[in-house]
């Protein structure tokens, strides 16, 4: 196409300006430094509008893991502190529970797990061959063991054996957990 362009100027003797064509070729070469400039522009604005949503995005982390040191978190933290220093039990809770379920119980005591200024023990009463009549007492035990601070039922099982009509019951078994704050720690003496 620009053969046939140029053919028909030379057969026609085409004239032009050369300070137009100066002047056209510096605005072709003007308008291609305007769109290397605008492009290099825009690169530099994504990547700065890149760079401020990372900082962004940091700076909200930081945030999000700082709220659990917000007064109000902190304030709930301090009142379950202070729940727990109230349901901790003394240090002789275990022996207290062994006299309340008193001599026809089978103790069996777990051993103890100290942490954090805390004493977990689990352990069972056992009493076997429980008649009709042993029933309300068992039942005053438990309600007298669950209102000392610290103590907890964890489970109560009872064996069974016989058939169908006639079952005799031979032993029940109390699961119980002692939680305790120990001698010289900061939950046992701010109680």
């Amino acid at each position: 196409m620009w053969q046939i362009c140029a053919a028909a100027a030379m057969i026609k003797g085409l004239a032009f300006s050369t300070g137009l064509a100066a002047a056209s070729s510096t605005a072709i070469a003007a308008a291609c430094v305007m769109f290397w400039t605008r492009t290099e522009l825009q690169s530099k604005a994504t990547e700065h509008q890149r760079r401020n949503s990372d900082i962004e995005s940091g700076l909200s982390a930081e945030i999000a893991a700082k709220s659990e040191f917000e007064s109000d978190r902190l304030k709930s933290l301090k009142s379950r502190a202070g729940l727990l220093r109230v349901h901790l039990g003394a240090a002789d809770t275990w022996d207290r529970l062994v006299k309340r379920f008193g001599a026809g119980w089978t103790v069996e005591a777990g051993p103890k797990d100290e942490r954090s200024g805390c004493t977990f023990q689990y352990g069972s009463f056992t009493l076997k061959s429980p008649v009709l009549a042993d029933w309300p007492g068992i039942i005053e035990t438990l309600k007298d063991s669950e209102r000392l601070p610290g103590v907890g039922i964890a489970e109560i099982e009872m064996k069974t054996s016989g058939n169908l009509e006639r079952r005799s019951l031979d032993s029940v078994r109390i699961l119980v957990a002692v939680q305790t704050g120990r001698k010289g720690s900061d939950l046992a003496e701010s109680k």
